[in-house]
């Protein structure tokens, strides 16, 4: 089951984010064995998790500013004039559960009456978002400052997302059990 993470869970959380990303080389490793955002700290962040603590997503609701903006600050001020926005970001886990993440993601972000969803992702992987969940590219490729990788936009429009029924729709929005 997916949920919101309590505050003690954190250093685990933070520890699984490390070892995903420095596997999949978007990080170096360093002495304290986490990796961890300022992002995590501010009122408007939520963390979400699986009971067992092997995948998390965060939200970052668009309040004053989101981790995009410091890659992509036209765009998103540009995305800014269609509705509110908030960033999912720190993503680890595998398969199924990211799918329970993005769900709980996307409800948690319809009931705090956000527009759309953004996401930074590296260009290889912006075919699923696009195909299977809806998510439509905004802005050109980028190298991300932090990871120093190509990175790219994305957004999910709940608008646009109701009206063409993605193959995940009725998961992710749907009343579906998962």
């Amino acid at each position: 089951m997916v949920r919101v993470a309590k505050f003690t869970e954190y250093n685990r959380i933070f520890q699984l984010i490390y070892k995903q990303y420095l596997k999949s080389g978007l990080i170096s490793e360093n002495k304290s064995r986490k990796h961890f955002l300022h992002w995590y700290f501010i009122p408007f962040s939520t963390i979400f998790v699986n009971d067992e603590l092997d995948s998390t997503l965060t939200s970052v609701i668009d309040l004053f500013s989101i981790p995009a903006y410091s890659i992509f600050p036209e765009e998103i001020s540009e995305q800014r004039k269609i509705g509110r926005l908030t960033e999912a970001c720190c993503l680890a886990g595998q398969g199924k559960n990211i799918m329970k993440l993005i769900r709980a993601l996307a409800r948690h972000a319809r009931e705090n009456k956000v527009d759309q969803v953004i996401i930074t992702t590296h260009p290889k992987r912006v075919q699923f978002y696009e195909k299977i969940i809806g998510f439509h590219k905004f802005t050109e490729e980028k190298i991300h400052p932090i990871y120093n990788q190509p990175a790219v936009g994305l957004v999910l429009n709940f608008e646009e997302v109701d009206r063409n029924n993605p193959p995940c729709y009725q998961y992710i929005f749907g009343n579906e059990n998962v």
